[in-house]
């Protein structure tokens, strides 16, 4: 990687959205990455690795969701450095 945080896992849904992010840079602990890796497969999706600026602009509330279409305000998880989300 020529810069910090260059990339990101990405959880992805059996439709192709993205519904979780984590950045991979040297602040981002093995553990953590292993925690989201792990978290994400619990929860059925599947895991990529994809630039980060691929991640900002495709990494957002899901269409194909249904609590999206009932006005739900929750978000898609995208955790950085420190697991902070």
């Amino acid at each position: 990687m020529s810069a910090d945080g260059e990339f990101c896992y990405v959880g992805i849904k059996k439709c192709g959205c993205m519904a979780s992010a984590i950045v991979d840079c040297e602040r981002t602990r093995s553990k953590e990455i292993a925690r989201f890796m792990r978290d994400t497969l619990k929860e059925g999706l599947t895991i990529e690795r994809a630039p980060i600026e691929r991640v900002r602009k495709e990494l957002m509330h899901c269409p194909h969701d249904k609590k999206a279409e009932k006005g739900s305000q929750e978000g898609p998880l995208f955790a950085g450095a420190g697991g902070e989300a």
